[in-house]
């Protein structure tokens, strides 16, 4: 087993430690998000579960962790196949796409706010099928962090759009 900090060996330098070794196994993330899992075969990683979102979706929001631990555990099978990321090309897309919203996610940080429609909503605003999940998950009361879970889409869509809403004035925290 191996182990360790994410405040001590950055969550890319673990996964690029473990994906140019090729090793095949379990690793298991404990963050503020909660408890996250990525399987690797023989280097490539092959499916990401955390809470309800899988796949893509699971790995976009497990390479924003900053604080937390993590366990490898060897030669346990991925439930399933949702990704197949492998080598070096890989990391560094991950590594791009992680900057690319950090500004968001650090406007955004704290996942237990709750947002509510403004005075310039209204119901006659046309939105995508994505955005209406969003909103739906505004009008129900739930936390960012709920409506990461419930939606199953991209943590980057979800918080996306909820900045495209508060900025023209549509949603703000309640």
């Amino acid at each position: 087993m191996i182990a360790g900090n994410f405040g001590v060996f950055p969550f890319l330098s673990v996964l690029q430690m473990l994906m140019s070794s090729g090793r095949t196994g379990l690793l298991e993330v404990r963050a503020e998000l909660g408890t996250g899992q990525l399987w690797l075969h023989a280097g490539t990683i092959v499916h990401a579960q955390v809470g309800q979102l899988e796949g893509q979706s699971a790995m976009q929001l497990l390479t924003t962790i900053e604080d937390g631990t993590f366990e490898f555990h060897s030669d346990q099978a991925a439930p399933e196949q949702s990704l197949s990321l492998s080598g070096d090309l890989a990391l560094r897309q991950l590594f791009q796409d992680t900057e690319a919203w950090k500004p968001l996610l650090a406007e955004y940080s704290d996942w237990n706010r709750v947002f509510r429609f403004g005075g310039a909503w209204t119901d006659r605003r046309l939105v995508t099928r994505q955005q209406f999940q969003v909103l739906r998950g505004v009008e129900r009361g739930l936390t960012i962090g709920e409506m990461m879970d419930q939606s199953g889409q991209s943590p980057r869509l979800v918080l996306g759009s909820l900045q495209q809403f508060q900025r023209a004035g549509l949603i703000q925290p309640s």
